[in-house]
């Protein structure tokens, strides 16, 4: 946009790491809940925006589509275990950048970002219906 940005090495920022993974979760969760706002806002769509929310309601689709068919409960293991088997490499890519890591523990965070993320967007697309028809019946 024409901008400049300027560094100033006087500047000192600190990061506070969650110390729970309910912590994390619901960091994740207000995430996804104010990025819908973000996007009613600014327009600004990215497809990996919704990559997470589209594959969660896949997953709890499919979920219930099998308690009542054994097709919905092979796409929903098919699902499930994408998403596992896309987490080993991830997660030991992770654990080679950072050897102080634990695999199975990034694998675990990362499903908890995805999920709080996911839940926090669907809360948020709920919230922005509502004051959208709440708006309108004003």
């Amino acid at each position: 946009a024409g901008g400049k940005i300027y560094q100033n090495p006087a500047i000192i920022s600190y990061y506070h790491p969650r110390i729970s993974p309910a912590k994390l979760f619901k960091q994740y969760f207000q995430y996804g809940d104010w990025k819908m706002r973000v996007l009613m806002k600014h327009g600004m769509l990215s497809i990996k925006n919704f990559i997470p929310p589209l594959y969660f309601l896949g997953i709890l689709g499919t979920a219930l589509g099998a308690l009542g068919s054994h097709i919905s409960l092979y796409i929903l293991f098919f699902l499930v275990g994408s998403y596992l088997l896309g987490l080993v490499p991830i997660a030991l890519w992770a654990r080679k950048r950072n050897a102080a890591g634990n695999p199975f523990l990034i694998a675990i965070v990362l499903f908890l970002i995805h999920t709080g993320f996911s839940m926090g967007f669907y809360k948020g697309v709920i919230d922005a219906l509502v004051w959208k028809a709440f708006r309108r019946g004003r």
